[in-house]
């Protein structure tokens, strides 16, 4: 009867460390960190032995490592939101430039017809 117990025990506290393992992982996707075995040993406390044996927090890292890609790095999101920032304000001046041209063109056009009055006018003289 105790081992039953202790062994109950025990299965309760590992299925409570594998939450609060599996947890951790997905706030870390949530901030855009690096998930890695060493920053989640040392954010939980758990040992390293958690995080290959137990199947359910195994795969949450595996997933979590396949979101991230090989190619993960921190300064890349910064550098991504700044050249959209830059994208964004290219494409309003492009629109700036744009009307600006039409305006030109139609101003240029009366200027035309201006210049073809004009002659005729001196035609006339």
């Amino acid at each position: 009867m105790k081992y039953d117990k202790i062994v109950a025990i025990s299965q309760e506290k590992s299925k409570v460390k594998a939450e609060i393992a599996k947890q951790e992982i997905q706030n870390m996707l949530d901030r855009k960190e690096k998930v890695t075995m060493a920053a989640l040993i040392r954010k939980t406390g758990f040992s390293k032995t958690l995080f290959y044996r137990n199947i359910e927090v195994r795969t949450a890292l595996d997933k979590a490592y396949r979101e991230q890609g090989a190619c993960y790095n921190p300064k890349q999101i910064i550098v991504d939101k700044v050249m959209e920032e830059k994208l964004n304000t290219l494409k309003i001046a492009v629109t700036k430039l744009k009307k600006e041209n039409i305006k030109l063109t139609l101003q240029n056009e009366e200027l035309l017809k201006e210049i073809e009055r004009l002659k005729l006018q001196l035609e006339k003289k």
